[in-house]
C-alpha cells in the first residue's frame, strides 16, 4: 500500500529543486507535494544535519524553515555546491542588513 501511495506521488505531483537567478523552487510540505519559492534575499541561515541515511540542508526563512534533501540532487558533488552557494548567500544577506536604529 505504501510503495502505491508513493508511486502516486511520484506520477501525479511535479516534484524538483530549481536554482535560478533570485531564489529557488523546492518542494515542501506532507510528502513534499507542494511547491515553494524561496528569496535568495530572504535567507537567513544555512545549516546542515541528516535524517536516516540521507543528508539535509535546512534554510531558515523569516517565513520558515525550508529543507533540501541530498537525494533531491543527482550526486554529492552538486549536493556540497548548492550548501556553498545557499551558505555564501546567508552570509552576504547578513552582511548587508542595516543597523535597526
Amino acid at each position: 500500500m505504501f510503495g502505491l501511495l508513493l508511486a502516486v506521488r511520484r506520477l501525479a505531483f511535479n516534484r524538483y529543486l530549481r536554482l535560478d537567478s533570485d531564489g529557488l523552487i523546492l518542494p515542501t510540505g506532507f510528502l513534499r507535494v507542494r511547491t515553494t519559492r524561496v528569496p535568495y534575499l530572504s535567507i537567513e541561515r544555512v545549516w546542515q544535519t541528516s535524517i536516516a541515511w540521507m543528508g539535509v540542508l535546512c534554510i531558515a526563512t523569516k517565513e520558515g524553515k525550508f529543507e533540501v534533501i541530498s537525494g533531491m540532487l543527482p550526486e554529492p558533488g552538486s549536493y556540497l555546491a548548492v550548501e556553498e552557494s545557499l551558505n555564501s548567500q546567508a552570509k552576504d544577506n547578513l552582511n548587508n542588513q542595516r543597523p535597526m536604529p
